[in-house]
Order: C-alpha cells, then structure tokens, then sequence
C-alpha cells in the first residue's frame, strides 16, 4: 500500500536521487580529508623551530636510509613521505626522495 503523505517517485526519478546523493556524500569525504590534511600541516608548521627541524631530520633520515632497504616497510613510507613534504624544510631533495615512496607528493 502506497503512503499518502510520501509521493510516488517514478524509477528515473530515484536513480536521479540516488546519484545525488552519492555525489554529496563524496563531497563530503573529500572534504573532510581535505580538513584532515590541512590539520596536520598546520600542526607541523605550528611545531617549534628545533621540534619541527629535529622531526624532519629523523623522517627524512628513515625515507633516505631505511626505506631503500626495507620493501616491507612500504606502507610505513608512503606514510613518512607524506608527512614529511609538510615540513617546510622539505625542498628539491626531499621530494625526490619522497616522491619514491609516494608518487604524487605536491608541496
């Protein structure tokens, strides 16, 4: 039995809908990701001067060092070249070495 009070929506008609509202839920995720990563790069920017700059040294160091050697430990860097590119001591060399581990590192 059909309810009175909900309209009867034709076949294309909830397709449409449903396409709707998978495109804002997408909407929403990026953009919570988005939220997410700024966090995180204005935490590293927020850091003071010797923390920020001993934390890259440490990163950079496992990305140059360990991660070569080390294939599985893979995820571990794809993590690490991700957090490091949000360091702004992370110029030329660093992101060649970070692209490694995480082809489409973007300052």
């Amino acid at each position: 039995m059909d309810d009175p009070l909900l309209p009867s929506l034709s076949k294309g008609s909830r397709l449409g809908a449903l396409v709707l509202v998978t495109f804002i839920a997408a909407g929403a995720w990026f953009a919570l990701i988005g939220l997410r990563e700024r966090r995180l790069t204005n935490a590293v920017r927020a850091l003071p001067p010797d923390v920020q700059a001993a934390t890259y040294r440490r990163a950079y160091e496992d990305l140059a060092t360990v991660c070569p050697g080390q294939p599985e430990l893979g995820e571990h860097c794809s993590d690490e070249a991700r957090f490091i590119v949000r360091f702004p001591q992370c110029q030329a060399d660093c992101q060649r070495v970070a692209r490694r581990y995480f082809p489409t590192v973007r300052k």
